[in-house]
């Protein structure tokens, strides 16, 4: 699968390199298992900052939450990228896609020196938002397209001990993501039926035990009798 379909957009925001930390969720997923991975779940912390630097009066985003769908599969671990939490007025809000045909496509936030307001979308009208939108510090973010709705697969950025200081994610349009995960599914299938060698080297548990997740998830629903497969696969693609 190409990578070149997959695009990683800028961290928007304030970054001072030296300073605050950096995170991106890419680097949770081994091999190539990102390019069938989407963002599935996010909890974002909102208030004021930490006791120690209360002399700044203003609510901010103090971090975030976020969890994976591999292949069908959530993962386990929740990945949180967090300022320092001690102040008393912390606010929550969490949304994680019942749908699993769903998918986060849409990045709303306003930033000063600290993001301030941050809001996800989903294709099908699932909404998480919170924060104090002001249309002076909010940012354009170029695949907010209604007409060609990108994936957002993973996120990164920056947060310091004051709060979240940029924010950006890794997408793809959300047809051509479809049709290469279906592509090389279909493409393993192929060979699976007609070539011996291949499907030899594929039925030994021992060979299996060394991909990664994704890997053999494809490969176990490859194998799959023709009905089973024909009815995972549609479901796959409705």
């Amino acid at each position: 699968m190409s990578k070149k379909y997959f695009i990683s957009s800028p961290s928007y925001g304030f970054i001072e390199n030296n300073k605050f930390k950096r995170f991106n969720d890419l680097y949770l997923f081994k091999a190539k298992s990102y390019l069938f991975t989407k963002l599935n779940q996010i909890k974002i912390w909102y208030g004021s900052a930490s006791e120690e630097k209360k002399k700044d009066k203003r609510k901010m985003i103090l971090g975030l939450e976020s969890n994976y769908r591999l292949l069908g599969k959530n993962l386990q671990d929740k990945n949180r990228h967090l300022a320092k939490i001690n102040s008393n007025d912390i606010e929550t809000k969490e949304l994680k896609l019942k749908d699993s045909s769903d998918y986060f496509s849409k990045i709303y936030l306003c930033v000063e020196d600290v993001i301030t307001y941050l809001k996800f979308e989903s294709n099908k009208g699932e909404v998480l938002e919170i924060g104090n939108f002001n249309k002076n510090t909010k940012k354009d973010i170029s695949f907010n397209n209604d007409k060609n709705p990108h994936i957002i697969q993973t996120l990164h950025g920056f947060y310091d001990e004051m709060g979240l200081r940029a924010l950006g994610a890794r997408h793809i349009q959300a047809n051509r993501y479809y049709f290469l995960n279906n592509m090389e599914i279909l493409v393993i299938r192929h060979k699976i039926k007609h070539n011996n060698k291949f499907k030899e080297k594929w039925e030994k548990p021992e060979n299996i035990n060394n991909l990664n997740l994704g890997m053999k998830a494809i490969l176990k629903l490859a194998f799959l009798p023709d009905n089973q497969f024909g009815f995972v696969f549609k479901f796959m693609i409705a």
